[in-house]
């Protein structure tokens, strides 16, 4: 038996690269967003973040994202950590992905968090650690607070 590479471009496995925001308050609460319907992973809790545009560097993606996910402004701080995973049936096309998220301490600006609309996320919140253990999370939370605690 042969196996044979598709001809259609498309479904070829892909990559992907994320900017994602780690950010903490005060009380050492975490910000996090709920993934909306209709997503993969959906209903469950992640980090202000997501796909970084053609041309654009993650570093200018990661507060595009930060103020569309939440509708705060922030300071982009050091990169401390890099995350990979892969989706099977990816939402935007065939074939499975592979995502590479890149990991950003980032200090939030005073403001109202905002929830988006017609986006990925449909809840953000300011989450305490016993809140997120008790919520259904995306990997990628769980290697946020390794880094927080220094693991990661």
């Amino acid at each position: 038996m042969t196996t044979s590479t598709p001809t259609d471009p498309l479904a070829l496995p892909w990559v992907r690269i994320g900017a994602y925001a780690v950010i903490t308050d005060a009380d050492e609460r975490i910000l996090c967003c709920r993934i909306a319907p209709g997503y993969p992973a959906e209903g469950r809790w992640t980090l202000p973040g997501g796909g970084v545009d053609h041309g654009e560097h993650p570093d200018d993606a990661v507060l595009r994202e930060l103020m569309e996910e939440t509708g705060l402004t922030g300071r982009r701080g050091p990169v401390v950590g890099i995350w990979s995973g892969t989706i099977a049936r990816p939402m935007s096309r065939p074939g499975p992905l592979h995502w590479v998220a890149i990991l950003y301490r980032v200090e939030a600006d005073p403001g109202t968090l905002r929830l988006e609309e017609g986006g990925s996320t449909d809840d953000c919140r300011w989450l305490t650690r016993a809140e997120i253990a008790a919520l259904p999370t995306v990997d990628l939370v769980g290697h946020a607070l390794a880094v927080l605690d220094g693991a990661g």
